[in-house]
């Protein structure tokens, strides 16, 4: 049997001004053909798929792998190139007895809502009615009407932090060799459910969503549930199908199928309450980091979170610190490539004064002047571990020394949950009294072994846990909590 394989990955903030582009993609991961088999073996969706398919000596036709960081939405160049690789490899494979896609779930391209979900059209157009299609999905994903009707089997992420990309793949991918093998004959319903929330307590291992998540692997333990994925969706897309989802596969029971996504999503429903989180202005954050005896403290700058899409330039928490005094360091991240260029232009050891920020995000913040000293500089490129394992460029970096305050200014977005942002041009976090991150709950895992403690901040920008202060045009309605919508049931 011959299975192709390939990916495309992207997180998309259609808030976010900011496009997607293809250099975006080369900066993070774009191979193509074998380099798939020879670049993607060992980690993430990709390496679970070859992992499991080499276990069961197939042919693998490998086409493309393509993924970048979280960002605004892909441009119409980025997207037709990417989209080109993507259909005329999988002709160029046939015939195929299977096709296994890693997809995010939430991409959007200026030419096309529903990524996904065209995708997935086209390449159905191209194998054939009869051939499964299997996806693994990030379970911050939008399902859409268009995404089930042309695959066959559809599986999520379980954990967040996402520390289960490998084993996701894997999953997706013996749930294919089972169907080829006859042994299963996949039945896959759903539930959309008219709810998004802000990401501040999406956390698996931790309450509200928890118990959603367990409730789904308790049932996976009967023998006829073949698989459930729950998608509690990244909320800053403005797209027409937008909503939670849950999705149930069984083992040809139909009924019991739905009966489960419907179940779980009114369980979702009523514990929407149960997200909201209690954050603090960014001023008053710094005030209570400050009084905390130790450090390092992480204030998470959830609204313009760079794991989300945001565009990583927001100015008020870098004002907050530089305005009352911090008792040691404290370290803040900005993206602004021309505050970069000429920093790089003093050159080292040079004072400058700039202003910084509010260039990319102009709708909640504005750049702010400060001045400093050009302490240090690097290329912004590095590795970095864990859950979302990958080689990062954040192009030009330096640090401007304004005194207590350290700020990192980059030409690109990094991780913004990873202590390496910071380390990999010499500054150490857990010398710090503030670590300022850039992600609403990714930072945990990767700060659990050394954060004294942690504070949301609360700040407008393009992120935001407020989500009736973003103009959703596009969005289904009614849809809790823009609307004012107490009750539902799933029908």
């Amino acid at each position: 049997m011959r299975i192709a394989i390939a990916q495309i990955w992207q997180e998309t903030n259609t808030f976010s001004p900011v496009l997607a582009e293809l250099d975006d993609f080369e900066a993070f991961r774009l191979h193509v053909g074998a380099d798939v088999m020879l670049k993607c073996g060992e980690g993430q969706e990709i390496g679970g798929f070859i992992a499991a398919t080499q276990a069961a000596d197939l042919e693998l036709a490998p086409i493309l792998a393509a993924g970048a960081w979280p960002g605004g939405t892909v441009s119409a160049q980025a997207m037709t190139h990417l989209e080109e690789i993507l259909l005329s490899g999988s002709a160029a494979a046939l015939p195929v007895d299977g096709v296994l896609l890693s997809l995010h779930g939430s991409m959007v391209a200026e030419t096309v809502d529903d990524v996904e979900g065209n995708l997935l059209k086209q390449i159905r157009s191209r194998v054939g009615p009869n051939v499964p299609i299997a996806i693994s999905l990030d379970h911050h994903a939008n399902i859409t009407k268009q995404m089930i009707e042309h695959c066959d089997m559809l599986v999520g992420y379980q954990s967040l932090p996402h520390v289960d990309m490998f084993e996701t793949g894997k999953r997706t991918a013996e749930l294919l060799l089972r169907n080829l093998r006859a042994e299963i004959r996949p039945t896959m319903a759903w539930r959309k459910i008219p709810m998004i929330t802000p990401a501040d307590a999406f956390f698996t291992t931790m309450e509200p969503m928890k118990t959603w998540f367990d409730a789904a692997r308790e049932l996976e333990e009967r023998p006829e549930v073949l698989s459930i994925s729950l998608f509690p969706v990244q909320p800053w897309l403005d797209v027409p199908e937008l909503g939670w989802a849950t999705v149930v596969i069984t083992d040809g029971d139909a009924e019991l199928a739905q009966k489960l996504a419907d179940q779980l999503a009114e369980m979702a429903w009523e514990r929407r309450q149960l997200f909201f989180v209690e954050k603090v202005p960014p001023d008053a954050a710094v005030r209570q980091a400050v009084a905390i005896d130790g450090g390092p403290v992480v204030i998470a700058d959830g609204s313009d979170s760079v794991n989300s899409g945001a565009p990583g330039d927001s100015t008020h928490l870098m004002k907050a610190l530089l305005s009352q005094p911090i008792g040691g360091q404290a370290f803040v991240t900005v993206v602004d490539p021309d505050a970069v260029a000429a920093v790089l232009e003093a050159g080292i050891d040079s004072d400058v004064t700039l202003e910084v920020g509010g260039k990319r995000d102009r709708i909640f913040s504005q750049p702010v002047s400060i001045s400093g000293r050009v302490a240090r500089i690097s290329n912004g490129r590095f590795t970095i571990g864990g859950h979302l394992g990958a080689d990062i460029d954040m192009g030009r970096t330096a640090v401007l020394d304004t005194g207590e305050v350290q700020v990192l200014l980059s030409e690109r977005v990094g991780a913004g949950h990873d202590p390496m942002v910071y380390r990999h041009i010499g500054l150490e976090p857990s010398r710090a009294k503030i670590v300022v991150v850039k992600t609403p709950v990714g930072f945990r895992l990767a700060y659990s072994s050394i954060s004294k403690a942690a504070i949301l901040a609360d700040c407008p920008g393009l992120s935001p846990s407020d989500l009736r202060i973003l103009d959703y045009c596009k969005a289904p309605r009614p849809l809790f909590p823009l609307d004012d919508l107490s009750e539902w049931k799933p029908s």
